[in-house]
């Protein structure tokens, strides 16, 4: 996934901004622009490109950081579209 996203990158930070956009809608059932933090995590260490769950903490964090206290419609941790493309491609990570 992350080679994915650094290639992507390398051609055009719009295009990766849709790459991902796309993926992270496809999990956001309810398309409210929110996906839980835990299915996240899922995703990121069991799904393609398995991520280290070490790493995927990391971004997890961060992103819960960056959202500002948001939550689901369940009242888990929400992470919103922007928030995960912009970690995404501007971290590197």
């Amino acid at each position: 996934f992350i080679n994915r996203v650094q290639q992507s990158t390398q051609t055009g930070q719009h295009q990766a901004h849709e790459e991902l956009a796309s993926a992270f809608k496809i999990f956001d059932t309810k398309n409210s622009g929110l996906i839980a933090a835990n299915d996240l995590r899922n995703i990121l260490t069991n799904l393609g490109d398995k991520m280290d769950n070490a790493e995927v903490e990391v971004i997890i964090q961060k992103l819960r950081d960056m959202s500002n206290g948001q939550k689901t419609s369940e009242g888990d941790d929400a992470i919103d579209i922007n928030t995960f493309t912009e970690v995404m491609l501007h971290d590197g990570s």
